[in-house]
């Protein structure tokens, strides 16, 4: 696609600058050659006619003269009479044009007169031809009347090239189209009204007008250098660009609330299926996306200036979306209700709209996104700890009578854990998340509960230890690699801890308890190391003192902070 290089050539003011002879061996047109548009081409008054005019005293005057004007008018389609109030009105014109007139007083034959109706005739050709505005404009409308106006002035330009480029007067009849495009494009902007009429509009300028399908014509396009009006194009430009900004803040609002009502109206309906769990957060971003990549498409400045607009929208409908999210599930909490997709769905919406402000806070290091992510997270914390909390509750009331009864099972545990996350969607990175935390705290919570529990009444009920927590160990990877198969193996921590029971070995057993926290440092699992040392039995204060102090120079961590046992300081005092 050819477009303008402005800077190439200096622009000439339109006028007679070449008197050279113009259109040569021609022959008047037929009426038949009238009715195929190609009227003109062949006037042998033009040979010397439309700049030479000298010589019109001597081949006649008067009627030599209207014969031009004639010729002209069928090549333009229009009527070759000029009313006299058009040539009247010079006289408000620039100083040539009231010298034209003053001549035309004298004599219609003076070669400047002539030149100023040429003009004339071709300005009504121009009012004649350019396409009417429609009185209602809508998108599908102004896309047809762009269309319309494309095909019908080109059309008209490469029509009369051949003509008025010999004639000198092609520069002048591009000149006057594009005064009539931007005198046009004024009106549109005024009723432009939407983002989509905006970005037509604008887009139609910048890859169209400027482009071979118009001015960029290669039959036309260096007569378009000359005959552009700058000014036009850079006072229009950031008029639509205003206006264009305006619409986008405006639509993009409107589409950001109409998300946020429709949330809020489907909040008390189940939350199920897959499109359930992305609708909220995928609409957002579809919102924003769409109108970034149109801006993208006509301009890397535009874009840049498009996102900022887009930016302060998305801010302003986080903070109501937490605003509403977070009395919606404080409501839910303080009744006692629960609800596990939702509190899902929203742990995920957060996650989502995180990653997708941090994208465009990388692309653009000029939008602060510190305190619009401050704010997902907090409601992301909120519905994390809802998330879990039923889980967690219920494992820590399952474990406590496990520990403490003969006919509980472990399998009961599971069943009920499983219940609760079998409907969460597999397919989501945030289902990963929830799974490994819950595995995670359940296992922990399981090895608190044994190392709290009586050794000896234990071992009465369970035979071995030892291989009933490989089993559970087993059991609760088998569950919860289930629901998510990369999850992380958090039953580990139940093997090292079987193996912890059954070593007699010390420096085996610092070896063990190196690795649980060359692992597991991080977790509350190097909190119960002591208390599982001390219930493991047959180790005396000294040696349990030697077995930890061993694993903290190989991977040192703040034992001493430990919770899990009041009498652990002890340990480190003897």
């Amino acid at each position: 696609m050819k477009k303008f290089n402005f800077m190439s050539r200096k622009s000439k003011p339109l006028g007679r600058e070449d008197v050279s002879p113009l259109i040569k061996n021609s022959t008047l047109p037929t009426d038949e050659e009238d009715q195929t548009g190609n009227l003109g081409y062949g006037n042998p008054y033009m040979e010397n006619g439309f700049n030479n005019h000298q010589e019109l005293d001597n081949q006649g005057g008067q009627e030599k003269g209207q014969s031009l004007l004639s010729v002209l008018a069928k090549a333009l389609r229009v009527s070759h009479a000029v009313p006299q109030e058009r040539l009247e009105a010079n006289l408000e014109g620039p100083p040539e044009e009231i010298m034209c007139h003053e001549a035309q007083k004298k004599d219609d034959t003076h070669p400047e007169v002539l030149h100023q109706m040429y003009f004339h005739l071709i300005k009504a050709s121009v009012d004649k031809h350019f396409p009417k505005l429609p009185a209602r404009i809508t998108v599908n409308k102004l896309e047809g009347y762009l269309i319309k106006v494309q095909i019908t002035v080109q059309g008209e330009l490469l029509r009369l090239a051949p003509l008025l480029k010999e004639a000198q007067l092609l520069k002048h009849l591009i000149a006057c189209y594009h005064q009539r495009m931007f005198d046009c494009l004024q009106q549109i902007l005024q009723h432009v009204n939407t983002k989509k009429e905006a970005f037509t509009v604008l887009d139609w300028v910048l890859h169209t007008y400027l482009s071979e399908e118009l001015l960029g014509h290669p039959d036309i396009w260096d007569e378009a250098l000359h005959a552009v009006d700058l000014l036009l194009l850079t006072d229009w430009i950031p008029q639509a660009e205003k206006k264009l900004l305006a619409t986008v803040q405006e639509d993009t609002s409107t589409s950001l609330r109409r998300i946020l009502q429709n949330e809020e109206s489907g909040r008390e309906v189940c939350v199920s299926g897959e499109e359930a769990f992305i609708k909220l957060h995928l609409d957002v971003i579809q919102c924003i996306n769409a109108v970034l990549q149109k801006a993208k498409m006509m301009s890397q400045t535009l874009m840049r200036k498009v996102q900022i607009v887009c930016w302060q929208e998305l801010q302003d409908f986080v903070e109501r979306y937490v605003n509403a999210e977070k009395k919606h599930l404080q409501k839910q909490a303080g009744m006692g209700t629960s609800s596990t997709m939702h509190f899902f769905k929203t742990f995920n919406t957060c996650n989502e709209l995180e990653l997708y402000i941090s994208r465009i806070a990388k692309d653009d290091t000029s939008l602060d996104c510190v305190k619009t992510i401050s704010t997902l997270k907090g409601l992301e914390a909120l519905s994390w700890k809802l998330l879990l909390e039923k889980p967690f509750q219920l494992a820590q009331i399952s474990l406590k009578k496990y520990f403490k009864r003969e006919d509980e099972q472990m399998e009961n545990l599971m069943k009920e854990i499983t219940f609760i996350f079998q409907d969460l969607p597999k397919d989501k990175d945030t289902q990963k998340t929830v799974i490994n935390k819950a595995y995670q705290s359940i296992t922990l919570l399981y090895l608190q509960h044994l190392v709290q529990s009586n050794h000896g009444k234990l071992v009465k009920r369970w035979d071995y230890v030892n291989k009933r927590v490989m089993h559970d160990a087993e059991l609760l990877h088998s569950i919860f690699s289930g629901l998510n198969p990369d999850v992380k193996q958090w039953h580990i921590i139940l093997i090292k801890v079987r193996e912890v029971l059954e070593c007699s070995d010390i420096e085996r057993l610092k070896i063990t308890v190196s690795e649980i926290l060359r692992d597991y440092g991080s977790t509350s699992a190097a909190e119960h190391l002591p208390a599982l040392l001390r219930w493991k039995g047959g180790l005396s204060w000294r040696l349990t003192r030697e077995v930890l102090e061993a694993s903290q120079e190989v991977y040192p961590i703040d034992l001493s902070q430990t919770r899990s046992a009041p009498w652990f300081g002890c340990l480190f005092c003897c």
